[in-house]
């Protein structure tokens, strides 16, 4: 905000010391957008793979720690979903809040599932995983992200022309104005002055 009022200012009172710092931050900071940018987004494709490989670390989810199981007892409750990959990441020992109700069951959100070899009941657990879920919105936030920093770098190659140019104007105050031209061949040309004064009759 600092920066675009000391812009805003320059270009208003035509003071070349405040346009001359605004071109400097405008060249900063395109580069650092710029720089921040280009390796997020070579990186994005990558996302999804690095986020695998970190969370089947933490497989299985009954023999994590008591953090882990927290936090993934609280996304499955809050995104109606069970394991990470699959139920069967809990082993044996589901827990409760991978379990459905009636109503999501008649909705068809859940499958039953049973553990014949250890003699227990079968239970009815979420059809949907909580990764996919989850990369869902990591890649949304890293997509979101990435497009705001590509925006900003271009308002800030944006402002770097403008700034230049009116330096340029200041310091030849003589010479034309540069201003960007539409081509004749995309204008019609204005009517005649006979034209104006005698409109053709249909």
């Amino acid at each position: 905000m600092v920066i675009a009022i000391l812009g805003a200012y320059g270009a208003h009172k035509e003071s070349k010391v405040s346009l001359i710092v605004f071109l400097v931050c405008m060249v900063i900071g395109s580069l650092l957008m710029l720089r921040t940018a280009i390796p997020a987004a070579v990186a994005r494709p990558k996302l999804e793979g690095m986020l695998s490989d970190k969370f089947r670390q933490l497989l299985p989810l009954d023999s994590a720690s008591e953090e882990v199981k927290n936090m993934a007892n609280n996304l499955q409750t809050q995104l109606h979903c069970c394991g990470l990959f699959s139920y069967e990441d809990w082993e044996q020992n589901i827990p409760d809040s991978c379990l459905c109700d009636r109503e999501e069951e008649e909705e068809g959100m859940c499958r039953t599932v049973n553990y014949r070899r250890l003699m227990m009941p079968k239970k009815s657990v979420y059809i949907k995983t909580c990764f996919p879920i989850i990369l869902h919105y990591v890649l949304l936030v890293a997509d979101v992200m990435i497009g705001v920093v590509f925006t900003l770098g271009v308002l800030a190659l944006l402002g770097l022309v403008l700034s230049s140019i009116m330096i340029h104007q200041l310091r030849y105050p003589n010479r034309p104005t540069v201003l960007l031209s539409v081509p004749a061949i995309f204008t019609t040309p204005p009517p005649k002055y006979q034209e104006l004064h005698n409109p053709p009759q249909y």
